[in-house]
């Protein structure tokens, strides 16, 4: 009985392997792809190579667009030769002032200071905006962290008003300190492209080993002339 029992289980498990092979036949297939390098690609043009003037877009020569400061016209802003925080402003009537970088690229702060001629320079604000191309600076606003270029706007305003105000008033005693701006634009130099910029890698490796050539070929030539 027990034997009649056991054939009988292991024909039932047989029996369910079967059935399990015929129904599931599907199979899943693995593809791999294998990354080949594209040998066709096109070489890109190497980027400029930066330059001081790149990373600290404020410094350069700048004409005159709009001011109220007595006898200004270019002005040249250069990097300080130890510390390159700091430029210094060449060119203004009051003389070399000196301004620290607060916010990359092109905000400064300009401290309270004298020049080396004596005179005494209010704390002040220079912004450049590279995209614009201008150049602002003002004398006798304090520096604003938050909105370092507040200031300009209200510049604008305060300007064209005294430009069109003509009529003669009494002086009166103020103790406000006299705000001075300047507006500018850079003078950019377009630097020409030469031949050898405008190659790409290949180009200038086939000019190179072409060159090459012409060399061992007049090489040879003088070597044969001397033989005879």
């Amino acid at each position: 009985m027990k034997k009649t029992a056991y054939i009988l289980a292991f024909a039932l498990t047989l029996g369910s392997f079967a059935l399990h092979a015929q129904t599931d036949t599907t199979q899943t297939t693995y593809t791999y792809v294998t990354a080949k390098e594209d040998l066709t690609a096109k070489f890109l043009p190497m980027p400029d190579p930066l330059t001081m003037e790149k990373i600290f877009p404020a410094t350069g020569n700048f004409q005159l667009t709009q001011t109220n400061i007595e006898g200004a016209t270019e002005i040249n802003i250069m990097l300080d030769s130890a510390n390159k925080g700091l430029v210094w402003i060449e060119g203004l009537p009051m003389g070399k002032i000196k301004a620290q970088l607060r916010q990359s690229p092109a905000t400064y702060k300009i401290p309270a200071q004298k020049t080396e001629d004596g005179k005494s320079i209010e704390e002040g604000t220079l912004v450049y905006d590279k995209e614009a191309n201008i150049l602002n600076i003002c004398l006798g606003c304090t520096y604003d962290e938050t909105e370092p270029a507040k200031p300009f706007t209200i510049a604008t305003e305060t300007m064209d008003s005294e430009a069109t105000t003509k009529k003669v008033t009494k002086k009166t005693s103020s103790s406000k300190a006299k705000v001075w701006n300047y507006t500018g634009a850079k003078l950019i130099v377009e630097e020409e492209v030469t031949t050898d910029e405008m190659e790409n890698p290949q180009q200038k490796e086939e000019n190179k080993e072409m060159k090459k050539e012409q060399k061992e070929e007049q090489k040879e030539e003088k070597e044969e002339i001397e033989q005879k």
